[in-house]
């Protein structure tokens, strides 16, 4: 393969693309994510971010005919957390001085009332803060807060953490082309591509990059129709 742009040619700034996004590759059989050779291809990254943006489109179009959003399936929302996020963000503020007194109070029971409740998710160091402070008779001592170590780890938590059914896009997209199993309002590109399998998929992202891509410099042993698994 020659080291230049399939799209424009030029010889510089080259990244290579994957044809099949990983992202559904990954979860292929074996036999297909081990010749996968064929589909990786050298882009400049002015062609690759032009082609990435009809990617996503299309990649939106697949969450929505095989019920996949693209963030994935089985997040968990902790919205107390967010509560105690916004409160240590708060408290952590340049501008933590001009708090009123009253709601310095209430900022301060909230940090340690979710600490409490997830002491789990914190580290050893902010463990030990966490239990100073809740030994403490009144949360709005000001002492308790020498430390920030609880603060900084709450200030940066993260709302909603995946279930352990968590399923990433690609897995459910790959699963449903490889059953047979997808929405009932299929287009029929899609309907195709289940009726096809894998190789129905691996197919129409390859479709899909000469049409949105338009590439002037492709391989010559370079086809659409060229099999996804290593022939025996």
């Amino acid at each position: 393969m020659s080291n230049n742009c399939v799209v424009c040619g030029i010889t510089e700034l080259l990244t290579m693309h994957h044809v099949v996004p990983r992202q559904y590759r990954q979860y292929m059989e074996e036999a297909v994510k081990s010749h996968s050779s064929h589909d990786l291809l050298p882009l400049c990254i002015d062609c690759h971010d032009r082609y990435e943006r009809h990617a996503v489109q299309y990649k939106k179009h697949l969450s929505l005919c095989f019920a996949a959003p693209l963030e994935g399936l089985g997040w968990i929302e902790r919205p107390d957390v967010g509560k105690g996020r916004r409160a240590a963000s708060a408290l952590l503020s340049q501008y933590v001085d001009k708090i009123p007194h009253e709601r310095l109070a209430q900022l301060r029971t909230t940090v340690i009332e979710v600490a409490s409740q997830h002491v789990d998710l914190f580290s050893p160091e902010a463990i030990e803060c966490i239990k100073r402070c809740s030994d403490k008779k009144s949360s709005n001592n000001s002492s308790v807060f020498s430390e920030t170590r609880i603060l900084e780890e709450l200030s940066v938590m993260e709302t909603h953490v995946r279930s352990p059914e968590f399923r990433c896009h690609g897995d459910i997209v790959v699963a449903a082309v490889v059953t047979g199993i997808g929405n009932k309002s299929l287009c029929n590109q899609c309907l195709k591509m289940v009726c096809d399998g894998i190789p129905g998929l691996v197919t129409a992202w390859r479709k899909h990059f000469i049409q949105h891509a338009q590439p002037q410099h492709m391989p010559d042993h370079w086809a659409i129709e060229y099999p996804c698994e290593q022939q025996a």
